[in-house]
């Protein structure tokens, strides 16, 4: 009786020092208009610390907007970045995210744990340098590679 309650406990700590689980988006932008206005931009973000499923809700192809936007879930961001933002993933990072997703479908964005964070990888931009500033303006920390 006791090996199977050990057997159980010894499991469930395993099953919690896991690493915490992945998933990532990826974005590209195509300009409406050509010309120096419209740049192409390429992008992909993570959740991590987040239970699986999470980023479901946020990383749809649905959404219709000036710029020809697509997004595509992928297990994870590919290499080749200029530079990555690293930030707390909020429940009030998920209520933005949400507003230009399914927020009106009754989809409610998941739960996030104190140490969940968002890291966005940036791949193509028009201003390099701007990328990072809106980065740290917005309380992430910018790591180049």
């Amino acid at each position: 009786m006791f090996s199977i309650l050990r057997a159980g406990a010894l499991a469930l700590m395993g099953a919690c020092s896991l690493p915490a689980f992945a998933e990532s988006c990826y974005v590209s932008t195509e300009p409406a208009m050509a010309g120096p206005s419209g740049a192409h931009t390429q992008t992909c973000y993570e959740f991590q610390g987040t239970p699986e499923g999470a980023m479901d809700w946020s990383c749809n192809d649905t959404t219709k907007d000036v710029q020809k936007t697509h997004r595509e879930k992928r297990a994870s961001c590919p290499s080749g970045h200029f530079g990555r933002c690293v930030s707390a993933l909020t429940q009030e990072t998920l209520g933005n995210q949400a507003s230009a997703g399914r927020k009106g479908e009754g989809v409610a964005p998941p739960q996030v744990g104190r140490d969940a964070r968002l890291v966005t990888y940036y791949y193509q931009a028009q201003d390099k340098a701007q990328s990072k500033t809106d980065c740290e303006n917005a309380g992430g920390r910018w790591e180049a590679p």
